[in-house]
């Protein structure tokens, strides 16, 4: 897939971003907002890939290759689940989306707090990964588009935009 993707790269006939300044330290009120909620997003995220890993190791007999397994099949689900919510829905959906995806998840918390075994860390686990998914489907276009406006609003790079989002996510995750 790799190899794949470096001829299909090679091939294109692609432009380079223009070079311009991308470090600000003063923003539009708006994007102060998507920085805190970006934040919460890494805090949530570092939970959602810790947790799964700790209780497979723990309820699972501590078999290493039990998690690779269980995370490589939910991998897979989670590509299945993410194309089809993406081919199926509009942006009017999103909301939904993102609620269905916070459901998922308490959901799963649920079944792992009343069971917490192998059945209740494997649900978790199967909801965790529907539930990422489902936000990260109805999230990260509105992201791209508070970017988009903002970058013409205030005359700035879209990396500049790009990169404070990132700094905003490790340091949620932190």
């Amino acid at each position: 897939l790799s190899l794949l993707a470096s001829i299909i790269v090679c091939q294109g006939t692609f432009t380079n971003p223009e070079e311009g300044k991308f470090i600000y330290w003063k923003y539009d009120p708006l994007w102060y907002k998507t920085l805190v909620m970006e934040a919460l997003r890494g805090m949530g995220q570092i939970f959602m890939i810790t947790a799964p890993a700790m209780l497979t190791v723990k309820l699972l007999g501590g078999q290493e290759g039990a998690l690779g397994i269980i995370q490589s099949s939910g991998n897979i689900l989670l590509v299945i689940v993410f194309y089809g919510i993406a081919r199926l829905t509009t942006p009017k959906h999103r909301i939904w989306i993102f609620f269905a995806g916070l459901g998922f998840f308490a959901i799963g918390s649920f079944c792992n707090a009343l069971f917490f075994n192998a059945v209740g860390s494997l649900t978790f686990i199967a909801c965790s990964v529907l539930a990422s998914a489902l936000i990260e489907c109805s999230f990260s276009p509105v992201l791209m588009l508070v970017i988009d406006i903002l970058s013409q609003k205030e005359k700035r790079n879209k990396f500049a935009y790009l990169l404070n989002n990132e700094i905003a996510l490790y340091a949620g995750r932190f």
